[in-house]
């Protein structure tokens, strides 16, 4: 029997103002704006398909929870770091695919 894993989190930042991703089920996006090192992110929207696996919609939820509840942001070098009540995001830089 194969090992279950968590479903992959993504999440792009565009320079319109917009990001979204992937939640590990589900499709989301939403508005930001950047003052200093505070980052407003605006609604977090998302389709609303169930995940199969129980874990996996768990892990989503609270992924979408810490995004609405950021409160500071800091980048160094490839690394986004969101700050929000109760923990920390870490987000590295990637290459889209077929660059």
């Amino acid at each position: 029997m194969a090992a279950m894993t968590e479903p992959a989190v993504t999440a792009t930042f565009e320079t319109d103002g917009r990001f979204g991703g992937s939640g590990g089920c589900n499709s989301y996006g939403g508005t930001w704006t950047l003052d200093g090192q505070s980052l407003t992110l605006g609604e977090v929207v998302s389709t609303l398909m169930a995940c199969a696996d129980n874990a996996a919609m768990q892990q989503e939820t609270a992924y979408f929870a810490a995004l609405r509840s950021v409160t500071t942001s800091q980048v160094a070098g490839d690394e986004l770091t969101l700050d929000y009540a109760g923990g920390r995001l870490r987000f590295a830089r990637t290459q889209p695919a077929g660059s």
